[in-house]
């Protein structure tokens, strides 16, 4: 899981952004989003803010959609992950499961006995 909070995504349009954070809590991992504009302090610095003018409302829930259909799939795919590990573990539970990494397939063992 990434540092805390240090967002899993961010979506910009112009000057604002929708940061997507991944939290544990209690009940297991969730999903937290952060709306914020950004602009620049009479000193030069950059800070955010989390209230906008009535132009900027539109791009705000443009983000704000971009976001939660982040969290739509990332659930789904986390979701499908889970069924794949039950239904590996279901199927020969007393298998010691071998761990390939992310994204990478068991190849199944086709090496053949040589005696008769």
């Amino acid at each position: 899981m990434p540092e805390a909070n240090t967002p899993i995504e961010t979506f910009r349009d112009g000057n604002l952004e929708a940061s997507v954070f991944l939290n544990q809590g209690d009940k297991g991992p969730f999903h937290s989003v952060s709306l914020s504009r950004l602009y620049t302090d009479d000193q030069g610095k950059v800070c955010r803010s989390n209230t906008f003018g009535s132009n900027d409302l539109l791009r705000v829930s443009n983000l704000s959609n971009k976001a939660y259909e982040y969290v739509l799939q990332s659930r789904q795919r986390e979701r499908e992950h889970a069924r794949e590990h039950s239904q590996d573990r279901g199927a020969d539970a007393s298998r010691p499961r071998q761990d390939f990494g992310r994204g990478a397939q068991q190849r199944p063992n086709r090496s053949r006995s040589l005696s008769r």
